[in-house]
């Protein structure tokens, strides 16, 4: 009798243990299932988020992403350069060339004409050109110009103000690239040189590559800008020495030499594009 009672109290205290297991189980469920419900609803929430923001900033980008035309100048005798502002591009000056690429069809824009020589046309890719504007002593004017294919319009100055303002194309602002190149200068390479009263006469011509006797002079056209050279990769240019002949330096001493030139205007502090490696070597 006695052990029989044992028996049915070791079993009450079993059910109770297992029942306090099955509930603490039943809660860890619910709470994770609440968890991963929350979870699921926090993922939902932030890849709406997400989204949202993804679709205002591709808005934002393509609301700001205007195409893009670029200004370059063709020739310049005295550098001017011009202000630019988004789609506007207004310059004076005189001596000099510029080029504004528009290599779609549809471009508008208003021109104004400040007075003074020179032209404004649109040339087409087979350089046909339409002339807009072009005289000595023109009086102040203005108007607007439609595109009707590619092409490009061209500046030619000769003591002129010009401006280009609200350019499109297919209605929608242009941004006007305004990040300037002029092109190396060119030069020559000669030898057997002599200098009389301010002015060479050579007698040897070279190009880049050949192998010289004696000192070798590299001369670069006369301009309103510095002539600048860098011989054997010095850490610093210098300028070259005027003369009838246009600026020059002189190289001297055996062996192999590199020199690169480049075109520099001290009162603007702009500097052209350097001309490749001129590579000869003084026997």
């Amino acid at each position: 009798m006695l052990k029989k009672n044992k028996r049915e109290k070791l079993n009450n205290k079993g059910f109770a243990i297992t029942s306090i297991i099955y509930s603490m189980l039943l809660l860890f469920i619910i709470l994770m299932t609440l968890v991963i419900l929350t979870l699921g609803r926090k993922r939902v929430l932030l890849n709406k988020a997400k989204n949202e923001t993804i679709d205002f900033l591709t808005d934002i980008s393509k609301r700001y992403s205007y195409p893009e035309v670029n200004l370059s100048i063709s020739s310049v005798g005295a550098l001017y350069l011009p202000t630019v502002n988004d789609n506007n591009f207004t310059i004076s000056g005189m001596g000099i060339h510029y080029i504004l690429d528009l290599p779609s069809d549809n471009y508008t824009f208003d021109w104004v004409w400040g007075g003074g020589t020179g032209s404004l046309k649109f040339c087409n890719l087979d350089n046909d050109c339409t002339t807009i504007i072009s005289g000595g002593g023109l009086s102040p004017t203005s108007g607007t110009f439609t595109t009707t294919e590619p092409g490009r319009l061209d500046f030619s100055f000769g003591g002129v103000s010009i401006s280009i303002n609200n350019l499109l194309l297919d209605g929608k602002k242009v941004r006007i690239n305004s990040d300037l190149k002029v092109k190396a200068p060119k030069f020559s390479i000669k030898s057997g040189c002599t200098y009389t009263q301010g002015s060479f006469t050579c007698s040897n011509n070279h190009n880049s590559g050949d192998k010289i006797s004696g000192d070798v002079y590299i001369f670069t056209p006369s301009s309103a800008s510095i002539s600048q050279y860098n011989v054997d990769g010095a850490s610093e240019w210098i300028n070259g020495t005027g003369s009838a002949n246009g600026y020059y330096i002189k190289v001297s001493g055996s062996g192999k030499h590199t020199v690169k030139i480049r075109s520099y205007w001290s009162s603007k502090d702009f500097y052209s594009l350097e001309t490749e490696d001129i590579i000869f070597t003084i026997q």
